[in-house]
């Protein structure tokens, strides 16, 4: 009898085991990332207002996450104002029921933004304007925490005539009712027309609640000199 128990539990494992194969093997294929392609590039469009391309996108079962390889972002006139080698979304499983989909946290992995500061401030208030929309599928998206890993930025401000630059960029944002953000960089250059070419890196950390802001740490590095 303990011989057929220990028979019927291995036959059990081998089988979540094949199931479980199979089901990363699906998830990864071409067919899922087409399908997912289908669903998300639509609603990437919507939020962004831009033209988005995604080389592959993939479902991730342990721990539960979308990734996306190679993510454009094009504006009106077709020129790439942003690329992603990677994004990953990972989702609570507790807002599926609800009809929420909430993404616990969104990484970006070397991203790399090139574009004037007017066209991502458009961004930002598209993106801004599609999570607070009330969508008719009564579907809503949350956000909890933004990442950036290993980021290069690089900004023309029409306005003042400067440019700003990023590079080694890491960041942190947590959207909630006390929100938080940190950011450093390895490289910091601005340009500006009448002004002397400035260089250095930064290490900056801020909370948010209600209309109170609190530095939590502020160190800027400019030319051998350190700031705090």
């Amino acid at each position: 009898m303990g011989d057929l128990k220990k028979i019927i539990t291995r036959s059990y494992l081998i089988v979540i085991a094949f199931v479980i194969v199979v089901a990363i093997f699906f998830l990864n294929g071409p067919h899922i990332s087409n399908f997912l392609k289908k669903i998300i590039l639509p609603e990437l469009e919507m939020a962004t207002g831009k033209g988005v391309f995604v080389k592959k996108i993939h479902i991730n079962i342990f721990p539960l996450f979308i990734e996306a390889k190679g993510l454009k972002i094009f504006d009106d006139d077709g020129e790439m104002i942003i690329f992603t080698k990677k994004v990953k979304a990972y989702i609570e499983l507790s807002g599926l029921l609800s009809r929420n989909i909430i993404i616990r946290r969104l990484v970006f992995k070397e991203a790399d933004v090139t574009a004037d500061k007017e066209k991502i401030d458009e961004i930002t208030g598209n993106i801004s304007s599609y999570l607070l929309k009330e969508r008719d599928t009564s579907l809503k998206v949350k956000i909890k925490t933004v990442e950036i890993k290993q980021g290069k930025v690089n900004l023309k401000d029409k306005g003042t005539n400067s440019i700003f630059k990023l590079d080694g960029f890491n960041g942190e944002v947590i959207l909630d009712k006390i929100q938080k953000f940190s950011a450093s960089a390895q490289k910091i250059s601005i340009k500006k027309e009448g002004w002397p070419e400035i260089h250095g890196d930064d290490d900056i950390s801020i909370t948010l609640q209600d209309k109170d802001v609190q530095i939590n740490k502020f160190v800027v590095r400019y030319s051998g000199t350190r700031i705090t």
